[in-house]
């Protein structure tokens, strides 16, 4: 019998855990994530580094964002939600100010998903930002 074995995915420099996302720039097949507070490093002492991320080589035929409401729980929790699909280039075209809380990051094949809090002036959203590309991700450290 054959093994093939998947090595593991390499460690992150980065964590958006817990990430303020103010601004998101389209740019051709390029996205630029612009963060409130920049991230934290994966490494001790997980110092927070003031910065965004560039993404390059967007499939934009496949970059989503699903946006749930709660209906009878508070958002985030159990329970029944209605929500929308909408493809990533018109969320941000629709939406004057970007807020997104991050809670939850997941890398796999050409995909970044991110999960958080989308706030819509007092209305705050579930969101599931799925992003499609082949390129490079890139931190911008500001120093």
């Amino acid at each position: 019998m054959r093994e093939i074995t998947q090595p593991a995915f390499p460690p992150l420099p980065y964590s958006l855990h817990d990430m303020h996302i103010t601004s998101m720039e389209i740019d051709g097949n390029t996205l630029t994530l612009i963060f409130d507070y920049g991230y934290c490093e994966t490494k001790p002492p997980y110092r927070q580094v003031q910065g965004n991320i560039r993404i390059e080589g967007l499939d934009l035929d496949f970059c989503s964002v699903y946006l749930l409401e709660y209906t009878d729980v508070p958002c985030g929790n159990h329970g029944t939600f209605r929500g929308q699909k909408l493809s990533l280039h018109d969320f941000i075209r629709s939406s004057d100010r970007i807020s997104v809380d991050i809670m939850d990051e997941t890398y796999g094949y050409h995909m970044m998903k991110l999960n958080g809090f989308v706030s819509f002036g007092t209305d705050m959203l579930e969101g599931i930002f799925e992003i499609s590309y082949t390129g490079a991700v890139t931190y911008l450290i500001q120093d």
